[in-house]
Formats: structure tokens, C-alpha cells, sequence
């Protein structure tokens, strides 16, 4: 049972900024964790080094690949995507929005399409998890769209390919670093400055190699640190990160409208209910604003430049669809 218990080297304590929701003042937090792959003392140590002059450490632990597994971190941090790979049909259907991304880009009618959710399609065999991982297909066969991937293989439409080999890299012989900071100056560039100055400081030295397979090196620095390290790029982001991954103690983790920038929200008349309903969801209606129609959102994509005021206005129309 130890895996199964967080690791907390710098235990967190719940607080609200004094602020609330003003922009002016209060904190930013981010937080940052290394894939399984990569958590080695090396990686850690760049992280810390990164964050030194940037921000306060409020959170750190490690935890065991079995923590994940028995607490549903992975199902609570990919809700959207295991939704989809558990029946993509049927969500196909909720969300016309993603079917009509579907159809243009494959030229093949939703309804018609052999769509089959990464998990099943491994479990049937047809598939291994690292094959569906790491093939490379051309564009036309490739679409991300609404936080859902679809990778045309074999004639079929795979949904979310890389969560059966997520899931295998959390074993009970795994541990992933995590470190939860916060800036109290919170300039409006300091998520992009954090994410940029952990990656200077891993590519500086060889013993922290940037994880990206060779085919994929035309993609921008932002997108191949994703496979070796994982950083909030924004105060949405970090409000939902912070309620995956931040443990209150050995059993309990931190809620969503515990969360500095949460219990603002809440503060400022969106229920704690709602709050969690649409942190379960990931993916959201948003009410019409002014004369715009209504809007499906994956959360947390609209958060990239949304101050705390913003973000709470976010989730109040979000909160009217659920």
C-alpha cells in the first residue's frame, strides 16, 4: 500500500489570495510535473533551478505510478478523452461540433466512419499501445480538434491513440515529480516565461534530453517539451492542474473550488457544484454572449490570455449548460 500513498516534501495549504479576482494584485501558480519517463533527479533538479528566480515552491511531492492508478488522476486529468475513447460514436453525436471537424477533414460522414477508442482497439489486438503511440501519419490522416485526437489506421479512426501507452508508463514502478509554485508579482507573461526557462535550462545539458521522437523535430519548442515535462500555461490550466495533482494529505486531494483562483470563482457567485461539474467535463458549452452563438470549448485551450476575472466569467457561462 505505500506506493498507493503521495510522497509530500512540501505539504500544501489551502489559502485564497486576498485579491480575489482583482488584476491588479494577488498570485500565479503553475504547476509542473515530469512524465514517469523522465523523473530523474537531473530533470528535477532543472526544474527547480528554472523556478528559482521566479516563483516560490508552495507543493512538492513525488508520486508513485500507483497513485495515479488508485486515485484516478488519469481518468480526472484526460476526462474528455476517455469519454470519447470509451464511446466516440455516441459523443460524436453530443458533439456535433467535433463530427462536422470530422467530416471536413476526413471527407467521410461520422455516422458512416469505423471510429473505435484507442483503449479497445488495443484491447481487441489489433493494435499495441507504443505502435499507436509512435506511428507517424500524414496530415490528411491526422486531426486534432476540441482536446480529441483521430488517427486514420488500418482504415480505422483511432480516438485519443496515446492514453493505452499513458496508462502502461504509470506502473507501480514509476514516480513522477510534481512542484506547484506561485509568483506573487504575476506578470501577465509568467506562465510562457516559466515554460521557457525550464526548457533552456534541460536543453543546456545532456543529461536532460528533450523526449520527441526524430520524425517530429519540426515541431515548436512549446510542443516537444509536452513527452519529457508537463507546465500549466495559464491560470485556467493551473486551476485544474492544481485539483489533479495537488494532495491535501495521504488520501484527499486538493478540490477545484479549494483552489486560490477557484474559491474566488465561487466567491464571486458560481457554485462549488458547478465549478466541479465542469472541471469533470473538460469539454463545455459556453451561453451566448452579446449576439454569439453558443460556443463548445475545451477547457483549458480559451484560457491562454484570460486574466482571474475573465476565466470567473468563463465558468459562470459555462456553468448555464450544465
Amino acid at each position: 500500500m505505500e506506493g498507493s500513498r503521495p510522497n509530500i516534501l512540501v505539504r500544501y495549504r489551502i489559502c485564497e489570495d486576498d485579491a480575489g479576482l482583482d488584476e491588479r494584485s494577488g498570485s500565479a501558480y503553475a504547476l509542473i510535473y515530469v512524465r514517469p519517463e523522465t523523473n530523474r533527479l537531473f530533470y528535477e533538479g532543472e526544474i527547480l533551478s528554472a523556478v528559482r528566480h521566479r516563483a516560490e515552491v508552495v507543493y512538492m511531492a513525488n508520486l508513485n505510478g500507483s497513485v495515479f492508478l488508485d486515485h484516478g488522476i488519469l481518468a480526472a486529468h484526460y476526462a474528455s478523452q476517455y469519454r470519447f475513447a470509451a464511446d466516440p460514436q455516441s459523443c460524436l453525436e453530443e458533439y456535433p461540433e467535433v463530427a462536422e471537424a470530422f467530416e471536413h477533414h476526413f471527407g467521410v460522414r461520422a455516422a458512416d466512419a469505423t471510429v473505435t477508442g484507442s483503449l479497445r482497439a488495443v484491447e481487441g489486438g489489433d493494435f499495441t499501445a507504443e505502435g499507436l503511440f509512435s506511428s507517424i501519419v500524414p496530415g490528411t490522416d491526422f486531426l486534432s480538434c476540441f482536446g480529441q485526437t483521430f488517427k486514420r489506421l488500418k482504415g480505422r479512426f483511432i480516438v485519443n491513440y496515446d492514453l493505452p501507452a499513458i496508462e502502461r508508463r504509470y506502473t507501480p514502478e514509476a514516480n513522477v515529480f510534481v512542484v506547484l509554485v506561485r509568483s506573487r508579482e504575476a506578470p501577465e507573461d509568467f506562465h510562457v516565461d516559466l515554460n521557457r526557462a525550464i526548457y533552456e535550462e534541460m536543453i543546456s545539458r545532456p543529461e536532460t534530453p528533450i523526449m520527441i521522437d526524430e520524425k517530429l523535430v519540426g515541431l515548436s519548442w512549446s510542443e516537444r517539451v509536452r513527452r519529457t515535462y508537463h507546465v500549466s500555461t495559464n491560470r485556467l490550466m493551473a486551476m485544474l492542474d492544481m485539483s489533479d495533482l495537488v494532495f491535501l494529505d495521504e488520501a484527499s486531494l486538493l478540490d477545484v473550488a479549494q483552489t486560490p483562483l477557484g474559491a474566488a470563482i465561487v466567491g464571486a457567485g458560481v457554485k462549488a457544484d458547478s465549478l466541479r461539474a465542469i472541471k469533470e467535463r473538460h469539454l463545455c458549452r459556453i451561453a451566448p454572449k452579446g449576439r454569439s452563438p453558443e460556443a463548445l470549448l475545451y477547457l483549458p485551450q480559451p484560457g491562454q490570455s484570460l486574466g482571474k476575472g475573465a476565466v470567473a466569467r468563463l465558468m459562470e457561462r459555462c456553468s448555464a449548460y450544465l
